[in-house]
């Protein structure tokens, strides 16, 4: 393995700051509310034929990944992707705009519309200067409780619609994710960002939700939101853990889990 490989293992490419890799540079897309347009879609397709060798990733997070560029292709990219409205103002933005929506967001199947919760929280991701603080890795999801849930992926902050007046607010842990309490739906994307504040208070250098002590993080997070109180309510009296990956549940287990 050469040094240069060793050197930019863990690193989270973005559209304004690409990794180099065996095939040339890697450019990640992140998608504003994890939705694209057809003259979006399109246009990537293009671009990564044109100026890529025509490979197109799909990350875990939804994000596409153009192969097989080189640095004189960038300010070309860079110019089309601005015209797209498909990157951020800086790279250091761009690293911490790291929001998963449910793929099914705005459709019929989902109990809410969350995309108006999605497009708010990621405005006040570019908005707010703390936010910059987190590591590239650092994730929030946000799902409208729909048949395709992505509640079970792991992030670091979950808000999971529950009906159409009522989120869950979930932090990741060592043994999965950790549901808090419920709120109003208007008030999830300010519950998320005293999330991310409260994370910031209690992080002392680490970088991820889970590498800390689950009670520092709580009480941390229930001192951030005191503005927007989070209520135990009948269907969350106490945290629940939801495994991420293949054992998470279904979507008709969520309201069992609330319930109980």
């Amino acid at each position: 393995m050469s040094a240069a490989v060793i050197a930019v293992k863990g690193w989270c490419p973005g559209a304004l700051q690409p990794m180099p890799s065996g095939d040339g540079l890697i450019v990640r897309i992140r998608p504003f509310c994890g939705a694209l347009s057809l003259d979006q879609a399109s246009s990537l397709a293009d671009l990564a034929g044109r100026l890529g060798n025509g490979h197109i990733d799909l990350t875990r997070r939804a994000n596409l990944q153009l192969r097989g560029l080189t640095e004189a292709d960038l300010p070309a990219l860079h110019e089309r992707l601005r015209e797209l409205d498909l990157i951020d103002a800086d790279a250091e933005i761009e690293a911490t705009r790291n929001l998963m929506v449910g793929p099914l967001a705005g459709l019929d199947e989902e109990t809410v519309d969350i995309r108006p919760v999605a497009q708010a929280i990621s405005q006040q991701l570019v908005s707010d200067p703390r936010v910059r603080l987190l590591s590239p890795k650092f994730g929030l999801l946000v799902d409208g409780g729909g048949p395709l849930s992505i509640a079970g992926e792991r992030a670091d902050i979950a808000l999971l619609a529950l009906d159409e007046t009522t989120v869950a607010l979930g932090i990741d842990s060592a043994e999965g994710t950790c549901w808090l309490g419920v709120a109003p739906i208007g008030s999830a994307p300010s519950i998320a960002m005293a999330a991310i504040h409260g994370f910031l208070d209690a992080a002392a250098g680490r970088s991820r939700m889970r590498t800390l002590p689950l009670h520092e993080v709580v009480i941390a997070i229930q001192n951030g939101v005191c503005r927007e109180p989070l209520s135990p309510g009948p269907r969350a009296s106490r945290p629940h853990m939801i495994k991420s990956g293949r054992d998470a549940p279904g979507p008709e287990e969520h309201e069992e889990r609330f319930n109980q």
